[in-house]
């Protein structure tokens, strides 16, 4: 069988706690799972945000939960996580003054 990847890093993790016979048990109940689950997605979309320039795909079970492609900055990177409406609802805010360079989005309300 061929497998052709493109240059980069594959990281893989399968049966995590396949050894440990308390987690196993800890792990029986499906809500569990979708816990842990949501841990592993949060991780993984701060991480997918913060290093822009990283192509990076989350698969559960051989399903893609979600993919991100490499982008040039991290409102880019946020907007293609959380979605582009997200990210229009929040404020800019970038400072070059200091070193290093300070950039933040912040969710921004308007009450007029």
């Amino acid at each position: 069988m061929l497998i052709v990847y493109t240059l980069g890093t594959t990281v893989t993790v399968t049966n995590l706690f396949k050894k440990y016979p308390v987690r196993r048990s800890y792990y029986s109940t499906g809500r569990r799972c979708q816990v842990e689950l949501q841990h592993v997605d949060d991780c993984l979309v701060a991480f997918a945000v913060v290093r822009c320039m990283l192509r990076m795909t989350f698969r559960h079970n051989g399903t893609v939960v979600w993919t991100k492609a490499a982008t040039s900055d991290v409102q880019h990177s946020l907007a293609a996580v959380v979605g582009s409406k997200a990210v229009a609802a929040m404020k800019h805010i970038e400072r070059n003054s200091l070193q290093p360079s300070v950039s933040v989005l912040y969710p921004y309300f308007s009450f007029t």
